[in-house]
């Protein structure tokens, strides 16, 4: 990691701003990645750099990254295509903040986004991850809901979080919707590259469990919902079989950590179940 730039402060101290790596893993995204890429660049906190990964895209989104002229932006292209897990790995090992951002290529970031997370974390030092509401967007951009966190603001344990996750439904969103301290990102590992589905809920499983995680009931975050994307296809879209699969998986991976008994599991399949098919409902009606 390196160090961000340096600010002199009232009594003549110097005082560091941490670098923050906003991360966005691309494929085929040429309709949404200039958005995406202008939304992580205007935020109000000035220490960042953004790194875009094109994972040998057959469209042109490497070509409009290449166009924006901003020497804040780290662009590279896989010459071979390394599917979700390897190239969402792949651009952490690239970015070099102190604290990561990861975000889909269709997301957007609110202007205060890392200004308002990363203070979070800087005012609560066992906090390993900052989270923040998501705004429900379409292809188009209209507004079709909000996906909000834990029910409670603030400082929470994050195993506690974790344990409710298998109950109810994965309170940590979209990658958009968190910021992680980079220090936790590498002795977790990164990203499962067994996981197909379900990859970046189960890295944060892991980052849960690792210290509190610091609820911000604001939305600072858009998350695109729209058809061939990984939710479309796990909610309604005829990958549902494989996606539960999956998830039980994830739930013997975590069983131990998270003292889970068989009707944890048991409980943790019937939530995602119901989910999965009220979120396909919804799918159906507002998302082309």
């Amino acid at each position: 990691m390196v160090p961000g730039s340096w600010r002199l402060c009232l009594g003549g101290e110097l005082e560091v701003n941490p670098l923050v790596s906003i991360c966005i893993p691309a494929f085929n995204n040429a309709e949404h990645i200039e958005q995406a890429v202008h939304s992580a660049l205007n935020q109000t906190y000035a220490a960042i750099e953004v790194v875009v990964v094109d994972d040998a895209s057959a469209d042109d989104t490497y070509e409009l990254v290449k166009a924006i002229e901003d020497p804040r932006i780290k662009l590279s292209r896989n010459l071979l295509n390394l599917g979700l897990a390897g190239n969402w790995n792949h651009s952490i090992e690239i970015a070099q903040g102190d604290f990561i951002k990861l975000m889909g290529a269709d997301d957007v970031l609110e202007p205060t986004a890392i200004e308002k997370e990363l203070q979070a974390l800087l005012d609560n030092p066992a906090a390993v991850l900052a989270e923040s509401n998501s705004k429900v967007v379409n292809a188009d951009g209209r507004h079709h809901g909000t996906f909000r966190r834990y029910w409670r603001k603030g400082l929470v344990p994050g195993r506690r979080v974790a344990i409710d996750c298998t109950r109810t439904v994965d309170l940590f969103g979209s990658p958009v919707a968190n910021l992680i301290r980079a220090s936790v990102l590498e002795k977790v590992g990164g990203f499962d590259p067994t996981f197909v589905y379900i990859t970046d809920y189960d890295l944060f499983m892991s980052i849960a469990c690792q210290g509190d995680i610091f609820i911000i009931g604001e939305s600072l975050n858009q998350f695109r919902v729209r058809k061939g994307a990984n939710t479309s296809k796990v909610m309604g879209g005829g990958e549902e079989a494989a996606y539960l699969a999956e998830h039980r998986r994830m739930l013997e991976k975590h069983r131990a950590g998270l003292s889970l008994t068989n009707f944890d599991i048991w409980l943790s399949m019937l939530s995602r179940r119901v989910w999965s098919f009220m979120v396909g409902v919804y799918l159906r009606m507002f998302v082309r």
